[in-house]
């Protein structure tokens, strides 16, 4: 057996099991403690775990994906193999549309008929879970096979990504729901009656603002520091929400990625976000560097700086996104 530092056990002996161990010779029938072993096999001993993981059997990629979310949940896991255990769960969830079962909460309502916002593929509804009331992110449904087969795919990445953070400074992930919006899934997170830092400066121009760019900062930082790191990929004040207790927290992950992982998504996804808040190099592709993913949130922050200080977003005198890409990548221009 191999040990961590503090003398805990992580991963059976090679010796208990064969050296040439693959994906597809995962059995549902055997005990979930012998799929433990198996998995932690294949990512000591397989280069590249992540590349084969779809040959597992459909019978056990839910018991995969709950394996390897326990691992990630197991504090006791070198950090080293917790980037590969990402990895392989982002990997299987991107193949097969699915999220580990403990995501999943039976006991969320949803309040009314109707929603009560949205913005691009996605609704916003009230709802409840047990005495708490809570958002609802859900996929609309009526949209071609195609486009929704592909947005099913960025919820689940999304879930994956947010169900690993925990912060004052990050809008806490509550679960999925299956069946509420059925075929379509939902993410469910606290409802914040404040809205966002922007409708709530409005009402209350008062605030400490450089306190809330302090929040904002820590929730980043929070991020940029996690094993392995994330980029948030879309910080502005409308995804900055206030909590009844004033403290300002990151939410909508839909674009967040792992900077260990870019490499499983596709590069639109990498290059999407908020124009008047993106990097220039990912508005001109002859300046992306990988090694830069990181600091695109520090410049978004930056452009929200003066967005929560002026209550105007960057580059407010220019009407259309076309002319901001004009200004940034052919000007060179920064936010005044």
């Amino acid at each position: 057996m191999i040990l961590n530092d503090e003398g805990t056990t992580f991963v059976a002996s090679s010796a208990l099991l064969p050296i040439d161990l693959s994906w597809e010779q995962i059995n549902h029938d055997e005990e979930e403690s012998a799929v433990r072993a198996q998995i932690q096999t294949l990512i000591r001993d397989v280069p590249y775990p992540w590349r084969s993981v779809e040959l597992i059997s459909p019978s056990v990629e839910m018991i995969v994906m709950d394996v390897l979310q326990r691992g990630l949940n197991d504090a006791s896991y070198p950090n080293g193999y917790r980037t590969t255990y990402i990895k392989c769960l982002l990997a299987l969830s991107k193949a097969r549309n699915i999220v580990p079962s403990s995501f999943f909460s039976r006991d969320v309502t949803r309040e009314g008929t109707n929603p009560v916002g949205g913005g691009g593929y996605a609704d916003i509804w009230k709802g409840h879970l047990h005495d708490t009331q809570v958002c609802l992110k859900a996929l609309r449904v009526n949209l071609p096979e195609k486009t929704r087969a592909k947005l099913l795919r960025d919820f689940c990445l999304e879930a994956l990504v947010w169900r690993q953070l925990r912060h004052p400074n990050i809008l806490p992930f509550l679960g999925v729901s299956k069946d509420l919006f059925a075929p379509s899934y939902c993410l469910i997170s606290p409802w914040m009656v404040n809205g966002n830092i922007m409708f709530y400066l409005e009402a209350h121009p008062d605030h400490d603002r450089l306190t809330s760019l302090i929040q904002v900062a820590e929730g980043m930082k929070y991020l940029h520091n996690h094993d392995p790191p994330i980029v948030h990929a879309d910080i502005r004040g409308a995804n900055i929400l206030v909590t009844d207790d004033r403290c300002c927290c990151l939410a909508d992950f839909d674009l967040s990625l792992f900077v260990e992982s870019q490499a499983l998504d596709n590069s639109s996804r990498i290059s999407n976000g908020s124009i008047r808040w993106l990097a220039p190099e990912y508005m001109d592709s002859t300046l992306f560097d990988q090694s830069y993913l990181t600091a695109r949130d520090i410049y978004a922050y930056g452009c929200t700086v003066i967005e929560i200080f002026t209550g105007k977003p960057p580059f407010s005198d220019i009407k259309n996104e076309a002319g901001v890409v004009h200004e940034v990548v052919t000007k060179r221009s920064h936010p005044p």
